[in-house]
């Protein structure tokens, strides 16, 4: 039996072996060396390509942001004035201080589209909750004063008159909506109106809401306003 490193050992065998293939990987001739260092080498023209294309990057990412700039900038303008209710980016109630109070007149449109349940619960007087329209109609003359307090920016205004006409028309299966609503201020009334037939609307919906959930409110639209520095506009039909 022997003992110790016995270099007739298969294992030792192999060790010989490795031994051998290591040396003659690590001595290789120089000029294979060389040529194994140049392929990974990058080289000082490949580093410069890849500046080129970093800057390139870097100018098209400024040049897309100044195009992003002046998109923002111009949806900021309306016509040769600015978003009003935005300074320096943030929001803001316009100051009117210097404004001078004059008359300004408001009418805006809805529509509600009936289902025949629906249809049908308005023909026989409505569906336990009192007449769906007058109650509508309540509806939106408060909305109406009420404008200031639920659009953030809108200005509280002394409100002189409120109308609100509600047509059902059960051919089309439709209620039209129609406010105007008027005041003697520094700012318009447009948001009244528009508020006047859009919680109208949500309260014919409410009064018939038993009767079909599939109610549709649509076409909620300013039609006209005058008054102001703006002076008279007039939706074309």
């Amino acid at each position: 039996m022997v003992f110790g490193n016995n270099p007739a050992t298969p294992r030792n065998q192999n060790a010989v072996q490795n031994s051998f293939f290591t040396a003659r990987i690590g001595g290789q001739n120089p000029e294979s060396r060389d040529r194994g260092s140049a392929a990974l080498d990058p080289g000082p023209s490949t580093l410069s390509v890849a500046a080129n294309i970093g800057r390139q990057n870097r100018e098209n990412r400024d040049k897309g942001t100044t195009a992003l700039d002046a998109r923002l900038s111009t949806l900021y303008s309306v016509g040769m004035g600015k978003l009003t209710h935005f300074a320096d980016g943030q929001p803001r109630m316009v100051d009117v201080s210097e404004k001078t109070a004059s008359l300004r007149t408001a009418t805006a449109e809805a529509e509600v589209l009936l289902q025949p349940e629906a249809v049908q619960a308005l023909q026989e007087g409505g569906v336990g909750k009192g007449d769906p329209l007058s109650v509508a109609q309540l509806a939106g003359i408060m909305a109406a004063k009420k404008t200031g307090e639920l659009i953030p920016l809108c200005h509280p205004l002394p409100i002189t008159a409120a109308e609100v006409e509600l047509r059902f028309a059960p051919e089309e299966a439709r209620v039209y909506i129609r406010a105007t609503v008027k005041t003697k201020a520094e700012t318009g009334v447009e948001m009244e109106a528009l508020t006047a037939c859009a919680v109208a609307a949500l309260t014919v919906y409410d009064m018939l809401k038993a009767a079909s959930k599939g109610l549709e409110i649509t076409g909620l639209r300013l039609l006209y306003k005058s008054g102001g520095k703006s002076g008279e506009w007039r939706r074309e039909k």
